[in-house]
């Protein structure tokens, strides 16, 4: 190479500049691999109608623990907190943009 030529660097460590290269190349692509490749299709609707169902059929489990006055308030944080996981990890499916 050039900086061989120049007397910059010798084949040795020519060698070991190249394969580090190399080595953050193959990191690289696999990082590119993790932000273009999406979750499947499937298993997004599975996760969803889970989810929904839960929160739906969740006051229905907690009506006699709770009682009626507080089953709204107490659903209403339950949802919050699952909806807005599922929203978090929609958000972290694309770490790099």
């Amino acid at each position: 190479s050039q900086l061989q030529d120049l007397d910059i660097i010798d084949g040795d460590n020519g060698s070991m500049i190249s394969s580090s290269v190399m080595a953050l190349e193959q990191i690289f692509i696999e990082c590119m691999v993790v932000r273009v490749q999406d979750s499947p299709g499937p298993f997004l609707v599975h996760y969803r109608t889970i989810l929904i169902t839960f929160c739906f059929t969740f006051p229905f489990a907690i009506i006699s623990q709770v009682g009626y006055r507080l089953m709204v308030p107490v659903q209403t944080l339950i949802s919050f907190a699952f909806l807005g996981s599922e929203y978090c990890s929609k958000q972290m499916e694309h770490p790099f943009g």
